[in-house]
């Protein structure tokens, strides 16, 4: 029993070790997630995970259908940490709605993928029922959205864009570095028709650039899951087809990201990296605030003419009243009026840019 189970790290052993410069300098610090073991089956494919921001994440959406009895739970288990780590007691748990659709939600750091598994939770503290199929797999190469992984219990399960139409194709990038012998070259057959429906010989072939990159995209329809291998063979008179892995290996790209490249970039016996392309490169220009003129403001002379007049009118009003108070006996009312037609002398002043005038000797008393 332990020769069967020894394929399962193995592989991940040999994708690991096989390196170059290429995909050093291309994948960086990457790293190989080891499959938990026990009851999870070998997975399908090898991916690498980058490591990003932590605060882009990707929201996945559950909505599964499944007719429990009274008491049971479905639950969602992967092997990140916010799946529970394999445990179903520590998993997503769905909520029941209408239709006997269990709906739930879980945000896992963006960059790589996750494994996942459904599982049913029995009352009573019962083993949890788990379904009889391989590990699901998401492939989070697309930072701040939200995925909606909708299926039956058991069956397939479907990933989309939330709010995403699914009318555009979406292109797919290979950058595969590969040293080959001349008159060779680096070709990928998968299920999709446009790599040829697993014919070797109607699989895409890719182009040689520098630096031993072969480098080809392709568009495809948005929706499901394309299953591929990469191989070589010779361009002219075919034959020497020569396989990546052993036959039971496969990669795969999911295709839920309508209108984007996305890009499959590694080794053609190692690991790949995928993500969308085209992001921006976090250098925003930043606009130019304009210096602001430290010189002194001039005074509007439409403004000071106006305060002139203003003015005018005030002292006019004022010597009125100073001829008024005159002819009254004496009181307290020649200094207020005095007063006042000073006050509207120094505003009228300071609206010039001159300093206050003295004020006026004060009249003679009257006989």
């Amino acid at each position: 029993m332990a020769a069967m189970r020894a394929p399962q790290h193995s592989t991940l052993t040999t994708v690991a070790s096989r390196s170059s410069e290429f995909s050093r300098n291309t994948l960086g610090n990457s790293r190989v997630v080891a499959g938990a073991r026990g009851r999870r089956p070998v997975r399908t494919g090898a991916f690498t995970v980058r490591a990003g921001p932590a605060s882009d994440t990707v929201k996945i959406e559950f909505e599964i259908k499944q007719k429990l009895r009274y008491g049971e739970q479905l639950v969602v288990c992967g092997n990140s940490n916010k799946m529970g780590r394999w445990n179903p007691n520590d998993g997503v748990h769905l909520k029941w709605s209408d239709g006997d659709v269990w709906k739930g939600s879980v945000e896992v750091p963006a960059g790589g993928y996750v494994e996942y598994k459904l599982a049913i939770k029995k009352k009573h503290g019962q083993p949890a029922y788990w379904e009889k199929r391989h590990n699901r797999i998401v492939q989070l190469y697309e930072g701040g959205t939200t995925i909606v992984a909708k299926g039956i219990f058991g069956r397939d399960v479907d990933l989309k864009k939330k709010d995403d139409k699914m009318d555009k194709n979406v292109k797919v990038s290979f950058n595969i570095h590969r040293k080959i012998m001349y008159g060779h070259e680096v070709c990928i057959v998968g299920s999709a028709k446009e790599f040829g429906g697993w014919n070797v010989d109607r699989a895409f072939p890719l182009k040689w650039s520098e630096g031993d990159v072969w480098k080809g995209e392709v568009e495809m329809t948005p929706g499901g899951v394309a299953e591929y291998k990469m191989l070589t063979r010779r361009i002219r008179t075919g034959g020497e087809i020569k396989h990546e892995f052993r036959r039971d290996f496969k990669r795969m790209v999911q295709l839920y990201s309508s209108g984007s490249t996305v890009q499959v970039t590694g080794e053609f016996k190692g690991l790949v990296d995928i993500r969308t392309k085209g992001g921006s490169s976090g250098k925003k220009e930043e606009k130019k605030e304009e210096k602001k003129d430290d010189k002194p403001k001039l005074p509007d002379p439409a403004k000071l003419a106006e305060a002139a007049a203003k003015a005018d009118a005030a002292a006019k009003a004022a010597a009125k009243a100073v001829e008024k108070a005159m002819s009254t006996p004496p009181g307290g009312a020649e200094k207020d009026v005095e007063d006042m037609l000073q006050s509207f002398r120094d505003s009228f002043a300071k609206s010039r840019g001159s300093s206050p005038a003295k004020p006026p000797p004060p009249p003679p008393p009257p006989p």
